[in-house]
């Protein structure tokens, strides 16, 4: 009889045991089982759930089906977006006959030390670049006349100055 009551004892804390773990209420709820029925084997012949098709709870684009994601328009990385390039443009206007000189200083022309105004009166250059107006560096000085500086056509800087005494008239867009 003693091994009987131990016996009786031990199922009785094994079924409490398994009682206590099936009857947890604080885990959460196995999810539904997928609506599909059908189940493919591979390799050893085990049983594979299908894979769940777009827009099925558990798609996931990136490793599953045509591999894209959202419209049929492909997604667009920053690194595949080419950098937005600006026009910058400089023009100078003096009389050459008073022997003009222009200068121009920062961003692609470094510094070109003092230029001979052409005999039509005015001069200008142009160039591009990813940089936006905030972080430009470019200075144009000159004499009595006039420099402007545009930026994709707007103008962003300009100075006009007149009279017999030679001014130093200069057109400056410093970047931060």
């Amino acid at each position: 009889m003693p091994n009987l009551k131990r016996l009786l004892t031990l199922a009785l804390a094994a079924l409490l045991t398994l009682c206590l773990t099936a009857c947890d209420r604080t885990s959460t709820p196995a999810p539904p089982a997928p609506s599909t029925t059908a189940t493919t084997t591979r390799g050893g012949g085990l049983p594979v759930a299908p894979e769940p098709e777009e827009d099925e709870p558990g798609f996931d684009c990136v490793t599953m089906g045509n591999k894209v994601c959202g419209p049929d328009t492909p997604v667009t990385k920053a690194a595949d977006v080419a950098p937005v390039q600006h026009e910058v443009e400089v023009r100078v206007q003096a009389d050459p006959t008073a022997g003009a000189v222009f200068r121009v200083i920062g961003e692609v022309f470094g510094d070109t030390g003092p230029i001979n105004m052409p005999a039509v009166g005015y001069d200008g250059a142009q160039f591009t670049t990813t940089k936006a107006v905030g972080e430009l560096d470019l200075e144009v000085r000159i004499g009595t006349g006039a420099c402007e500086i545009y930026y994709d056509g707007r103008d962003i800087a300009s100075v006009s100055q007149s009279g017999a005494n030679p001014v130093v008239t200069i057109c400056r867009v410093r970047g931060i």
